[in-house]
């Protein structure tokens, strides 16, 4: 296979995982980073449930030409949560 083409089918199998995920509505779209080397994908970033960090990586693995994954989500701590949402309520009511 020439370099070209490699290159080609590589890039096909980072634009499918990203489409994965992406089509994906239990995964929050903006929270999850998927890079892909050499068939090799490694996702980050944070969700806030355990689930959500399952579906990305299952989401990786069904893609075609995918040779493994690194799943480096974390998963938010629920305090964290709270905070984001009481800020969220504040910015509300002070609109």
């Amino acid at each position: 296979m020439s370099t070209t083409m490699e290159q080609s089918v590589l890039g096909d199998v980072a634009d499918a995982v990203l489409n994965a995920l992406y089509w994906d509505l239990a995964l929050p779209r903006d929270r999850v980073i998927a890079r892909c080397d050499k068939g090799w994908v490694t996702l980050t970033g944070e969700v806030q449930r355990a689930y959500q960090r399952s579906l990305a990586e299952a989401d990786a693995r069904r893609v075609r030409g995918v040779v493994g994954v690194t799943n480096a989500i974390t998963v938010a701590a629920m305090s964290k949560i709270a905070d984001r949402n009481r800020m969220a309520e504040w910015r509300v009511g002070a609109a």
